[in-house]
């Protein structure tokens, strides 16, 4: 278990992983959140919050355990993120 969204249970996550296994060679990165209240409204209506909120856990969470796991890539390795379908998909009305 990891929040995303706090690097200490990030770098607590990879210490495990590190004190565990030792080397990586691939990170799967298939992490996303949204406010509930957010995906129900159109999505002009989405909130400053939930915007931040969505884009911090779904987005920079990529970044942030990449950075977690580069140390650990010593024979190298790759990072594979998944999007969701209805991320190519809007329904919005302006």
């Amino acid at each position: 278990m990891c929040d995303v969204s706090s690097d200490e249970q990030i770098a607590g996550l990879f210490e495990q992983l590190k004190s565990r296994y030792g080397t990586l060679h691939g990170l799967v990165h298939s992490v996303a959140f949204a406010h509930a209240e957010d995906l129900k409204n159109e999505f002009v209506n989405t909130s400053r919050e939930g915007f931040r909120v969505a884009h911090d856990i779904s987005v920079y969470s990529l970044i942030a355990v990449t950075r977690a796991a580069a140390p650990l890539m010593t024979e190298g390795g790759g990072v594979v993120t998944l999007s969701y379908f209805g991320a190519g998909k809007s329904r919005s009305k302006i």
